[in-house]
């Protein structure tokens, strides 16, 4: 929904612009979206990962199921999605990736053991 939002509100500003919606936690999902975008949109000027998963409990409370959700969504998707785009940028000799950190990287917080890690 929020994406739609956002793509009619950039279209009713006479841009031109593309929404899509994929888990970027799945490497095949990401895969078949890069294949998607470069068919019906073309090269990718610029890759911003912003994705993020903040469950806010301490370490031994979280189940092995959501340390792994976590990781797969604040570090594995970065790999995903740059794997995908960064190649035809390469080919190209141009575009930009822009890799969303978090001040947890520099200050401690209390439950947030399965988050900071990744925000170095």
């Amino acid at each position: 929904v929020r994406n739609n939002e956002t793509l009619q509100n950039i279209k009713q500003m006479q841009c031109k612009a593309h929404a899509y919606t994929c888990d970027v936690s799945n490497e095949n999902q990401v895969e078949e979206l890069a294949d998607k975008v470069h068919r019906e949109v073309g090269d990718v000027d610029i890759l911003i990962n912003n994705a993020g998963v903040l469950p806010g409990k301490p370490l031994l409370e979280l189940t092995n199921k959501q340390i792994k959700k976590t990781l797969d969504i604040n570090t594995l998707a970065h790999m995903w999605t740059i794997r995908q785009f960064l190649p035809r940028m390469l080919e190209r000799g141009e575009g930009h990736i822009v890799a969303i950190s978090s001040v947890a990287g520099i200050l401690g917080c209390s439950y947030l053991v399965d988050y900071w890690y990744k925000s170095f």
